[in-house]
């Protein structure tokens, strides 16, 4: 992936310098395109957000860019900013456009956590040697529940704060913000979801009341090991596989499955843009 400018440009300081608040028209000369405003100028050495929402980058002859990279981001063979989807090169830039780096170390540590919360005490109730496959879709309520929880717990969100009360850690989320966060994880919630959610956390004043200190609890029986997972993209969507290893009854761990999960684009800054959507341990 070219990033020959260096720049690293989030949309909100773009939004901040954009000239989009000027009316104009789209001139075309000799193949390129050019954007003139009604106070006779042109835009220039920036974005620029036109009136059907798309973004697209000038450079400083007033040019539109197309089929490069600008930053983080992607303007495809129209100009417009692609988002939430592979670009031609084969990345993918999420929600926002920006470019979504899956072999990070906090993406893959995200993907990591969902597959062991997705797996969680399948292990303990099961033998080993079983197989195990999970949609997104077909999470139950009890499933959604549980990853919102197990996120909260593990993991930072700006939706939801931390409080000490009587000597204990607590992590306070809304109502509509865990309904959010549970969104942004599993793709959707309901009410049956939230009445799932009540055996984690009390419901006070509209507000739910989580505890947030303690053991989240051991790795169980067997667990996905984050040495040695390796990531790619297949389609549109993130791969991560690696070894599923279990107890060996000498205080270590042997690798005795495999597993495969897939994670979707989202709208989800805090999840990386990513969403769990498939998982299989054979």
């Amino acid at each position: 992936m070219k990033k020959t400018l260096g720049i690293f440009i989030s949309i909100a300081f773009s939004m901040a310098l954009s000239m989009s608040a000027f009316a104009g028209q789209w001139v075309n000369r000799a193949g390129d395109w050019f954007y003139l405003r009604d106070d006779n100028t042109y835009v220039k050495s920036g974005w620029f957000m036109d009136n059907d929402g798309a973004w697209y980058y000038f450079d400083q002859a007033g040019i539109m860019k197309k089929n490069t990279w600008i930053g983080n981001y992607y303007l495809g063979s129209s100009g417009a900013m692609l988002t939430s989807t592979k670009t031609p090169d084969g990345y993918l830039v999420g929600a926002s456009g920006e470019y979504v780096d899956i072999g990070s170390e906090k993406n893959k540590l995200y993907m990591n956590a969902m597959v062991s919360w997705v797996l969680y005490d399948f292990y303990d109730k099961n033998p080993v040697s079983t197989n195990f496959y999970k949609k997104r879709d077909n999470l139950t309520s009890n499933d959604k529940a549980f990853l919102t929880y197990a996120y909260i717990y593990n993991k930072k969100d700006s939706r939801v704060r931390e409080q000490y009360i009587s000597g204990d850690y607590y992590n306070i989320v809304s109502q509509a913000d865990l309904m959010s966060i549970m969104r942004d994880l599993t793709g959707s919630s309901n009410e049956s979801d939230i009445r799932a959610f009540a055996r984690y956390g009390e419901l006070k004043g509209g507000q739910y009341v989580i505890e947030g200190s303690g053991s989240f609890g051991d790795a169980g029986i067997a667990y996905p090991a984050y040495e040695g997972m390796y990531v790619s993209i297949e389609g549109d969507r993130a791969k991560v596989s690696g070894d599923l290893v279990a107890y060996n009854g000498s205080d270590r761990y042997t690798p005795v499955k495999r597993y495969t999960a897939y994670f979707t684009l989202s709208n989800a800054a805090d999840m990386g843009f990513l969403m769990f959507d498939e998982l299989n341990v054979q």
